[in-house]
Order: C-alpha cells, then structure tokens, then sequence
C-alpha cells in the first residue's frame, strides 16, 4: 500500500468547513446579531451592528477584540466562534468573590440593624425596614451585574441598548 498516495488524497481533501478569511463574512461573537466582515485596506474585521473592531490571526483561526481594555478572544471552529480563555482563570475567581462580597456585606449590614432595632408591630410603615433589605440587595445585584456585562461583553448585554436606539430612532 503507498502511504504517500493516501496522504495526499487526505490533504487534497477539500475541508469540510471554512476556514477563517478576511473575504468571508462572520455572525459577530459580541452581539450575536451584527456582521463580521474584513475592513477595507486593513487587516481586521469589523461589526456592521456593534462597530467593534476584531484582529484575526488567520494561521491559529483567533479573533481579538481590538477596541476593547479586556483581552476577549474567539476561536473560529468552522462554524461558529468558541470563547478562548487566554487570562489568568483566578481573575474570575477573585471577580467572583469581591462581587458577591459587593452584594452581601450592605445587605448584611442593613439587615443587622433591622433585627436589632426593629418597628412596632402595628406600625403602619412596619414593611420599609424589610422591603429596604431587598432593595439593598437588588441594587448592589444590580450593580455587580452591570460591571460584569460592561467588563465581559456578555452578547444579550450588548446587543439590547442597540436594539432599543435602533427601534427607538424609527419613531
């Protein structure tokens, strides 16, 4: 049996899905709705819907965000995009720990001075003591929340603010 023969029959194969090109057009991995398409006289990739800017290393099939402070990036399977850890995993860790102390501690605090000092009974305000609880820890929910979208571009967190301008723009 010749192995060279049956070699290159395997690399002449063609692929079955497509690789990664500047000449190809892409669901953008930050929004899931825009499109991905390389940017005239340039070497990177641009969204028609979220205006982010993407490098690509074409050889490793790699998407960068470029315009963004955090390292995101996205391998290319062929299909679709799969995130790519590149960061230090104990940055989510710690992220982890400061958000959930973010939302525990002013909810704890509060809830401490509502069991030592609590209302009369028959008050007709006696729910605000409880009810601000809750709204301490929605808010800083809320909050932690917020910063995690804005620090990892989670894709219904960026997409919707530019739904709403959009439907908003048409009236």
């Amino acid at each position: 049996m010749d192995t060279r023969h049956s070699d290159q029959n395997l690399q002449s194969t063609p692929s079955v899905f497509p690789r990664l090109s500047y000449e190809g057009h892409y669901r953008c991995p930050v929004c899931y709705y825009g499109e991905l398409s390389g940017m005239t006289l340039m070497e990177s990739f641009g969204c028609n819907f979220c205006r982010h800017i993407f490098t690509a290393d074409l050889q490793t099939q790699v998407l960068r965000l470029a315009d963004h402070a955090q390292a995101l990036s996205w391998r290319w399977d062929g299909r679709r995009w799969q995130p790519s850890y590149a960061g230090d995993p104990s940055r989510a860790r710690t992220l982890a720990i400061v958000g959930s102390a973010l939302v525990l501690l002013p909810t704890l605090v509060v809830g401490l001075a509502v069991y030592l000092f609590p209302p009369l009974p028959d008050a007709p305000g006696a729910w605000f003591p409880v009810g601000w609880v809750g709204l301490t820890c929605l808010s800083h929910l809320a909050l932690v929340l917020w910063l995690a979208g804005e620090s990892y571009l989670f894709p219904p967190y960026r997409a919707l603010p530019i739904q709403l301008s959009r439907r908003l723009s048409r009236r």
